[in-house]
């Protein structure tokens, strides 16, 4: 029985206890205590007071606690959170704090290394936190998201159309456009300007670069680009689309609508050149107006319309036909200058024949025709009058001197004109022996 009082005892403490009989008598000795009364007691204990054993409900003081029970529970603000005073009490925190969850602190104080102004918290690959000097930061994998610009300047002039510049101050781009700048001395490869750009559908025109000028007024020598080295035009563009290169152009083909120009060049340098090749192609000499080719600086023909058109060559140089294309078949027939005023047809030991015709087919074509002839070989020269096909069949050679002139055959002297021999005169035909 003593002990079922002390269970009874223990649970009359800590809540309330409702009887369903009026009174419960105990038997004696229980601590005095011979009966407990039919009433509620809620929030309070029994007291035997009474001489007789009777218990009273009496109201619970701290000082009537037993060491460490708790009565009522109330809680910390903005740290802990009770659900009631008494009874069935639910705990909690303001927010959660598990590993899952994203907390929000209006202030937080972080401890770990060494804190102290001017540093950074940041962690090492295991995840634990300390305050590090901003030297020891790598920003290239240690910094993420956008800095407040309240750290740059405290903000200062910062807003959408301002940039934080190098000297410390926010400022809005000088001007807006154009666009200028000065790169620095460099020792490796720097592109001042680095663009890339993938193009991925078939069907659409692309345009890499592209500036679109209105030409209200400007001078005719206005450049829509011009790219120089050391001041001086390398490659330039006029606004009438006229393209200057300073070095020339290497391409695999050329495609223009206009006109292309180059300098006049001189026949070490021509204008129009080949890559490899600078001292061959062709160029312009403005003394007698001519257009020459040059090969190893050296002019094998001049063109012009100086006093009237001309095509003049070296004296050394021949004019040449060959019987096929002429960059694969050797020349067959040759005219050379053999000195002032004579002119000559020669291929070395190979005999020649050169033709005037009366009539004649098709060029290339010799089945009808009247021609003259003058042949030689190397023993033999022959002036012939020569017919074929529909052409006539007897064709006379006429040897028609003028005034009192004469036609001399023999050993005429090459110098006063006459015979040196014997004459024998018929008509206007001088002959003249040995």
């Amino acid at each position: 029985m003593r002990r079922r009082l002390t269970l009874l005892t223990a649970a009359l403490l800590c809540g309330t206890l409702a009887w369903s009989a009026p009174q419960i008598t105990l038997p004696p000795p229980v601590g005095g205590l011979t009966s407990i009364p039919g009433a509620v007691c809620t929030n309070q204990f029994m007291r035997a007071l009474a001489t007789d054993g009777t218990g009273t409900c009496e109201a619970i003081a701290d000082a009537d606690l037993p060491v460490g029970l708790v009565r009522t529970i109330t809680g910390t603000a903005n740290q802990v959170v009770a659900s009631g005073a008494s009874g069935a009490v639910t705990l909690s925190l303001p927010q959660a704090i598990h590993s899952g969850a994203s907390p929000t602190f209006a202030g937080v104080t972080l401890t770990g290394g060494t804190p102290g102004a001017g540093k950074l918290w940041t962690s090492d690959g295991a995840g634990l936190g300390s305050w590090e000097s901003p030297a020891s930061v790598n920003l290239a994998t240690g910094v993420t998201g956008n800095l407040p610009v309240g750290n740059l300047g405290s903000g200062t002039a910062a807003d959408a159309t301002t940039f934080w510049r190098g000297d410390g101050t926010w400022a809005a781009p000088s001007g807006g456009l154009p666009l200028s700048g000065t790169g620095a001395t460099v020792t490796t490869s720097q592109p001042l300007l680095d663009l890339s750009q993938t193009w991925n559908a078939s069907g659409v025109t692309f345009t890499g670069l592209k500036a679109n000028i209105t030409n209200t007024a400007s001078a005719s020598a206005s450049l829509l680009l011009d790219l120089q080295v050391g001041g001086v035009s390398q490659f330039k563009v006029r606004r009438d689309g006229l393209t200057t290169l300073a070095g020339g152009l290497s391409a695999t083909t050329v495609t223009a609508s206009g006109v292309v120009t180059a300098t006049s060049g001189t026949v070490n340098a021509p204008g129009y050149t080949f890559a490899g090749l600078t001292n061959y192609g062709l160029y312009y000499r403005s003394g007698d107006s001519s257009l020459g080719l040059t090969a190893a600086g050296t002019s094998l023909l001049q063109a012009g319309i100086s006093g009237g058109v001309f095509l003049r060559t070296a004296s050394s140089a021949s004019i040449g036909w060959a019987s096929g294309e002429a960059d694969t078949t050797g020349a067959d027939l040759l005219l050379f200058r053999d000195a002032a005023s004579i002119l000559a047809q020669r291929r070395t030991t190979s005999a020649q024949t050169f033709r005037v015709y009366g009539t004649a087919d098709s060029p290339g074509v010799f089945t009808n025709y009247v021609r003259a002839s003058l042949g030689s070989s190397s023993t033999l020269v022959t002036l012939a009058a020569e017919t074929a096909g529909s052409g006539a069949d007897n064709v006379s050679i006429n040897l028609a001197p003028a005034g009192a002139g004469v036609v001399q055959i023999g050993g005429v002297d090459g110098v006063t004109g006459t015979c040196s021999s014997v004459e024998v005169v018929k008509g206007i035909v001088t002959v003249c022996t040995p």
